[in-house]
């Protein structure tokens, strides 16, 4: 199958395109396709040229028009990909309106997926976003509860096929050690409502009562979460508690550290931190989430709890710590959630 796989994010001149993490990601992507035997194509802004990378061919070309948010107007990289004459053109960013009206035009089969983003502002790019979404032979979420939002905002067409995919970056690729010792907990979360903050503490209170011993870590990519966690610790907490954020490149071992991972989010969040457990053998407990449903719906690693109850999460959580279940986390992130498997998933519906 040959698979153009297109990139409209704006160049900056002087970097280097190749490392930032919005082009990464695809370029993985490419990889593990090309690995499974495919012809594929990257097409992406920045200075012309045309190389080889990783069993793939990457086309850069000079984009003609200014990035808006981030994103560019692409018809230049949809006339490239659909002049190698592709079976299947894959779009990163669903919302720009425009690349994906563009990308439909050519009448090949278009796949795109969302990177993030609500609803274009102005009604007639929102009209534009539901007529070429109509047009998609699929659309790949990582969080199901998007789509539905994006579908009553009127950016998506009701009938556009909708595929759920793990969020996946190269920050996992490499398992690390996990070291046998005292009972140590990695709580993730966000805090973004007046309560959050009270209900992680409630659930290291439930944890430290059935564990004394246990060494709790707190991780977030948010400093602001860090620091209403501080601001409403107790004392009793603090004695037993490490803070993060913990910077991506040590995430890791972060994770393979640690004996269970908690997710005290009551909110929904992207699956990236149930992938970054799973990858590195963890165990996974949290409140039900769609997100969570939709990547582990029987995975023997994985709890998910319907109540918000912090007393049956920590009881849950400290459960899976105790039972031999590394080998299943890896087993499941092999399957289903690492970029070969993706790749398979993938290249299955692009085949449909």
């Amino acid at each position: 199958m040959r698979i153009a796989i297109v990139v409209p994010v704006a160049y900056v001149e002087g970097e280097s395109w190749d490392e930032l993490a919005h082009r990464y990601i695809p370029m993985h992507h490419a990889r593990h396709l090309a690995a499974l035997g495919h012809e594929v194509h990257l097409f992406a802004d920045g200075p012309p040229r045309v190389f080889a990378h990783d069993g793939f061919t990457v086309h850069v070309l000079h984009a003609p028009f200014p990035a808006v948010g981030g994103v560019v107007r692409s018809p230049h990289l949809i006339r490239a990909a659909d002049a190698i004459h592709p079976d299947v053109i894959h779009l990163h960013h669903l919302l720009a309106a425009e690349n994906v009206a563009a990308a439909v035009r050519t009448g090949r089969r278009v796949f795109a997926e969302y990177h993030g983003g609500e609803a274009p502002r102005w009604r007639w790019r929102r009209a534009l976003a539901r007529w070429a979404s109509a047009r998609l032979a699929g659309a790949f979420f990582a969080n199901p509860t998007i789509a539905e939002r994006l579908r009553r905002d009127g950016a998506l067409a009701p009938d556009t096929p909708v595929h759920i995919s793990p969020e996946t970056t190269s920050r996992y690729l490499k398992l690390e050690p996990h070291e046998a010792g005292g009972l140590r907990v990695l709580v993730v979360g966000r805090c973004e409502a007046p309560k959050d903050p009270d209900a992680t503490l409630a659930t290291f209170r439930a944890i430290l009562a059935r564990a004394p011993d246990a060494q709790l870590v707190w991780a977030s990519a948010s400093g602001a979460d860090t620091d209403r966690i501080r601001a409403a610790m107790s004392p009793a907490v603090n004695a037993s508690l490490t803070f993060g954020p913990v910077p991506v490149s040590k995430m890791p071992a972060t994770f393979a550290s640690a004996d269970v991972t908690i997710c005290t989010s009551a909110r929904e969040i992207g699956g990236t931190v149930l992938s970054e457990s799973l990858s590195q053998g963890t165990p996974f407990a949290a409140f039900h989430l769609p997100t969570f449903e939709a990547l582990a719906p029987r995975c023997e690693a994985v709890a998910l709890l319907p109540s918000r109850d912090p007393e049956a999460l920590a009881e849950r959580a400290l459960a899976l710590a105790a039972a031999d279940v590394r080998e299943e986390a890896r087993r499941h992130f092999e399957d289903v959630l690492s970029w070969a498997a993706i790749a398979r998933a993938r290249t299955a519906i692009y085949a449909r």
